[in-house]
């Protein structure tokens, strides 16, 4: 009862609950846990807890791409004035980017509801809760930035010593060396990968017949994705470093096997370079006719990098002969 002996209103709430790893969910973040106390508190301060919202397995860093936070705003735009509060065990479940945080709690209380977190011991009405709040807030985006940090600092690590990380390229596969540490192998596929530099390192054949030609003998792969892999100095047996700090981009021998030799490698970029060179020369366009089966685009001159074509020319006795050029 209030002081003028009227019953005070009961507060009604939403409560969200997160969790985006394992990890998260053996340190003290389960689902079940953040929704056992927020039931807890909401019971000993008599607030009414209307529904309940999960997200499990998603991201801290967008609220856009959380199919739960997606619908708790969508609840409260259906029932306007219905809820007065949205509660969150921390405020690295709410959010792990400030800035989306403070415009989502903006939102919110446009909407005439308040995010309560329960790890905020500092009242609103205090003149320092705004530093409070904001210093609470950046620490889940501070944890991120560090935890990315280690995260390439430990790539460019390994990659100084030859190993190549990340999904291994078209041609290799994972495998564990006898110190028991991750390398690359070549795989099935690893001979249709040489036969790729071999055969464009002639110069004589267009680039997409000779990936169209390779996927029919197994090699699926797309025409940009091709391109790539012709450039991809991993082939010929160096692991790229990338740019990190005051180091600049550079290449180390890898750990792994080579697939083709540096002299096919550079080859291979000879004859790239010389078709990107040639690409604004604009292409002959012809039809298809029987008598030459060889104009389509299946052989190109080496000395001028375009394709072969064919025409007929007229003789002494009227006759038309083909001839290709």
């Amino acid at each position: 009862m209030s002081i003028t002996g009227k019953p005070k209103a009961i507060k009604r709430a939403l409560i969200y609950t997160r969790v985006s790893t394992e990890e998260q969910a053996l340190h003290g973040h389960s689902l079940e846990y953040q929704e056992e106390v927020l039931r807890l508190h909401c019971q000993k301060e008599n607030v009414e807890i209307v529904e309940h919202f999960q997200d499990d397995g998603y991201s801290a860093k967008d609220f856009k791409r959380r199919p739960a936070f997606k619908e708790l705003h969508e609840y409260i735009l259906s029932h306007p004035k219905a809820i007065d509060y949205v509660y969150i065990l921390r405020w690295d479940r709410f959010s792990r980017n400030m800035t989306q945080a403070h415009v989502e709690i903006d939102r919110l209380e446009k909407l005439g509801v308040q995010v309560k977190c329960l790890e905020e011991t500092v009242s609103p009405k205090d003149p320092i809760f705004p530093f409070v709040r904001a210093f609470k807030l950046a620490e889940g985006e501070s944890d991120n930035i560090r935890r990315a940090l280690n995260t390439t600092t430990g790539i460019v690590r390994a990659r100084k010593e030859g190993r190549y990380t990340g999904p291994p390229p078209k041609g290799y596969k994972r495998e564990r060396n006898a110190s028991g540490k991750s390398i690359i192998v070549p795989d099935e596929s690893a001979i249709l990968i040489k036969e790729a530099f071999e055969v464009v390192a002639l110069g004589l054949y267009p680039i997409d017949y000779i990936r169209k030609t390779l996927s029919e003998k197994g090699l699926k792969i797309g025409r940009s994705a091709f391109y790539e892999l012709l450039r991809n100095s991993t082939y010929m047996g160096l692991t790229k470093v990338p740019e990190f700090g005051e180091e600049q981009e550079h290449y180390v021998p890898g750990l792994h096997e080579a697939i083709i030799s540096e002299d096919l490698f550079h080859q291979v970029q000879l004859v790239l370079k010389k078709i990107k060179e040639n690409s604004s020369i604009p292409a002959i366009k012809t039809k298809q006719r029987e008598e030459y089966p060889l104009r389509g685009g299946f052989l190109i001159c080496p000395d001028y990098n375009r394709n072969l074509t064919g025409s007929a020319s007229k003789s002494a006795d009227g006759k038309y002969h083909p001839y290709y050029h």
